[in-house]
């Protein structure tokens, strides 16, 4: 798809006339302000209640960790009617990067909904649809304190309309790897010590650091943004382990016993390895069976993009290729970084989504 604007897309109009029509329609669209959050829980939970009967009411204290906490910032934006009923969201996990080397931003689309009264189904914009086109005039576009693509791993009625109002573009179908007893290579790792830690050391960065040029588009992992990741996520269990050769940190592996893919499995949530050592892998992924062994799961499942080495790597392990239901979009506002190049070009992890 040639290179447009978000303008573009809603028929050439000007973000004036796109919230001068939402006004017509209702509601004025804005971004998060305090107060907002009781309201958008509200909404939120009552249109996902209706569409999905295992849906889980999301807690006040999920809200602030997701949107206030993050260190890499908020992406919020809403549509309110006068009386301040929210009808519309879209919302992002805001991402630090390094894209070619340089530091960027990104988001990962999450939560977005709008009040059924409000949409438009898929032949003209409702409320969800102008609100997510808020959204990317808000945060996305050139400059390091914009998001340079914006993606997601829709489920099906995202899918439709993000493809057919906003333009999103699949980037990849998505496998996973999954190991078991039977197929594990139970490689030696000479050398190489595996701790299980309580919190993320500062050396994560030094790490990062040697991982980052193995890939022209990776998030940002350092002590801060993963302990809010992993270790503050309210309702969640993660176990973290380090992996050290002659004292330095060479490998970092996040364990959560879960579910993916229709069936429980121990989840290998975060994997970076030192691609000087790779032995550091071997002993990481013995430690992530173990532990799901210790849950009382057969499988240990992990993803990471199938371009990039550590696909193989994992592989050579003992982990084998397997379909999932999920394919990773995104809308991109940089015009060298289109889906194409992502697909190529960018590393991320369970981490880096919220389906974990």
């Amino acid at each position: 798809m040639p290179y447009s604007s978000a303008m573009a897309i809603d028929e050439g109009r000007t973000t004036a006339e796109r919230d001068e029509e939402a006004r017509v329609h209702g509601y004025a669209l804005r971004g998060y302000e305090e107060g907002d959050e009781a309201r958008v829980l509200e909404t939120f939970n009552r249109v996902f209640a209706a569409i999905d009967p295992a849906f889980e009411p999301r807690d006040l204290a999920t809200w602030r960790w997701l949107f206030e906490r993050n260190p890499s910032g908020r992406r919020l934006w809403l549509a309110v009617t006068p009386q301040g009923r929210i009808v519309a969201q879209c919302a992002g996990i805001a991402q630090r990067m390094l894209i070619e080397g340089e530091p960027a931003r990104v988001s990962q689309s999450i939560d977005s909904m709008a009040d059924p009264t409000f949409t438009a189904g898929l032949k003209r914009p409702g409320a969800f649809v102008r609100t997510c086109l808020g959204y990317w005039d808000a945060y996305s576009g050139s400059g390091p304190d914009r998001d340079a693509f914006v993606w997601g791993w829709p489920v099906e009625t995202a899918w439709r309309i993000g493809k057919s109002q906003l333009k999103y573009e699949v980037v990849r179908t998505q496998l996973q790897l999954v190991a078991t007893e039977r197929t594990f290579a139970h490689a030696a790792a000479p050398g190489v010590e595996v701790e299980e830690a309580t919190a993320f050391p500062d050396a994560v960065r030094g790490l990062f650091d040697r991982v980052a040029p193995t890939s022209n588009c990776i998030a940002v992992r350092d002590a801060k943004q993963l302990t809010w990741r992993f270790s503050e996520r309210p309702g969640f269990d993660y176990r973290i382990a380090l992996a050290r050769r002659g004292g330095e940190l060479v490998g970092l592996a996040v364990f959560t016993d879960g579910a993916f893919a229709g069936r429980a499995c121990g989840l290998l949530c975060e994997w970076l390895v030192d691609p000087a050592a790779p032995e550091a892998g071997a002993a990481l992924a013995q430690w992530g069976l173990e532990r799901a062994h210790a849950a009382g799961r057969e499988d240990l499942v992990t993803v990471v993009p199938d371009t990039h080495e550590q696909w193989l790597r994992l592989q050579a392990l003992g982990f084998r290729a397997g379909a999932t239901m999920y394919f990773p979009v995104a809308r991109y506002f940089s015009k060298r970084h289109h889906p194409r190049w992502l697909f190529q070009n960018w590393y991320y992890t369970f981490a880096d989504t919220d389906l974990v």
